[in-house]
């Protein structure tokens, strides 16, 4: 689609109680963060970001993204709960794009309704006690918004698979120009992953790499 675009790459908030406002190429997003971490915050409350919200886009938001920080860590697919707060989240109409993390490991991306949810972005920074491979494998994913009959309308998410090493430490994008971990592993992460995301209707198109990302389409 032609005219206005645009890409909403990320950012981090710490404060919790009123909507914030982010300005970019001339016009206001709002990021609602809601961890489950009752030492910091409340667990997940759906009417209380879905008001967040709504406050949000009155006070001039025309984007408004949600973060879920909940999930069991390391799975594969997103438990009840995630389900749960994502699908209500989207249901509300309230929300532009919705997104997870804390699984430390990929989990799927969906379409529900006309709202993409990315259920988890894996890890992309943090070694862990535990070494499994999903806990070193993570999505960067790319949403764009395109300004349609006076809306702001997501296209479909562009995703790229990485994997982490130690020995150097480095981050690599799959597949990798170089060998990251091993050929096998590269190659076993890369296949892992594009099953994780795609474990959820609809299905994806395309192959993978650092210049020509994953697109999950809903056609």
């Amino acid at each position: 689609a032609g005219g206005e675009r645009a890409k909403v790459v990320g950012t981090t908030l710490g404060h919790q109680h009123r909507p914030h406002l982010l300005e970019a190429w001339g016009q206001r997003f709002n990021l609602q963060l809601e961890p489950s971490n009752l030492a910091f915050f409340r667990y997940l409350d759906v009417p209380g970001m879905i008001d967040k919200a709504r406050r949000a886009r009155e006070a001039g938001a025309e984007i408004v993204l949600a973060a879920v920080h909940a999930g069991e860590e390391y799975s594969s697919a997103p438990d009840r709960q995630q389900l749960a707060v994502t699908h209500a989240l989207a249901d509300s109409g309230e929300f532009d794009f919705v997104y997870g993390h804390h699984t430390h490991s990929v989990l799927p991306i969906e379409k529900h309704g006309d709202t993409w949810i990315v259920h988890g972005l894996g890890n992309s920074l943090s070694e862990h006690a535990t070494r499994v491979p999903v806990n070193n494998e993570g999505l960067t994913v790319s949403m764009t918004f395109a300004r349609q009959d006076g809306e702001w309308v997501a296209g479909d998410p562009v995703w790229v698979p990485h994997i982490l090493t130690l020995d150097p430490i480095r981050w690599c994008a799959l597949p990798a120009e170089d060998v990251c971990r091993s050929r096998e592993e590269d190659a076993a992460s890369l296949a892992r992953t594009a099953r994780t995301v795609d474990r959820m209707p609809p299905p994806a198109r395309a192959t993978s790499s650092y210049l020509a990302p994953c697109r999950r389409s809903s056609n």
